[in-house]
């Protein structure tokens, strides 16, 4: 475990790998490497294309994943939520990556960047959910009712209706914990002022 890699879980292509996800939401992208006629010639694959299913990648014989490239994402909260069957080497059921801007009010959804892992074959970067939230007032009612799409992205060929549930509630714990982690913003909930 001390001596793994974030290059050697993306090529690894399990599932249920921890790192997928989180590198999808920071919009990760796999430089590819290989010597041709004395030269390295490269290649450029999102995460969400390096992947194709489970231990299947793009990678060709002779490449080496070279470099892996994330979007900085100052003040931005970040969260992330797994859940496993064991206390040690915990393999995911189910995992969510959360990374969450509000604006300078603390009012408004600026940016969402959501992935899942365990629910699928490779990981799923949030789209859907994303969109909804953006440019939204941050209230609890929108964060509940973006996080229903979620289940629909669910994609597992066991424990369907457990993923889902679960699925539903981390997406709504991971926005509402990314977005207490800000630093440079004091979030607002619309209904708390409301109330």
């Amino acid at each position: 475990r001390e001596q793994a890699t974030l290059a050697g879980n993306l090529a690894n292509a399990s599932p249920v790998a921890d790192g997928t996800p989180a590198v999808a939401a920071l919009n990760g992208v796999v430089e590819l490497a290989r010597l041709e006629n004395g030269e390295i010639k490269t290649r450029n694959f999102t995460v969400s294309d390096f992947i194709l299913g489970p231990g299947c990648t793009v990678l060709q014989s002779g490449e080496i994943i070279s470099s892996v490239s994330l979007d900085a994402l100052a003040g931005y909260g970040g969260s992330f939520q797994k859940v496993g069957q064991r206390r040690s080497l915990v393999i995911s059921i189910a995992c969510c990556a959360a990374l969450v801007k509000a604006d300078s009010t603390g009012r408004v959804f600026d940016d969402v960047r959501l992935a899942l892992g365990g629910v699928g074959p490779r990981p799923i970067r949030l789209n859907a959910v994303e969109s909804r939230l953006r440019g939204e007032k941050i209230s609890r009612r929108t964060i509940n009712s973006a996080a229903q799409l979620a289940a629909d992205e669910v994609a597992s060929r066991s424990r369907q209706e457990y993923r889902r549930s679960v699925v539903i509630g981390f997406v709504k714990a991971g926005i509402e914990e990314a977005l207490e982690n800000q630093s440079d913003v004091d979030v607002k909930f619309e209904e708390l002022e409301n109330a």
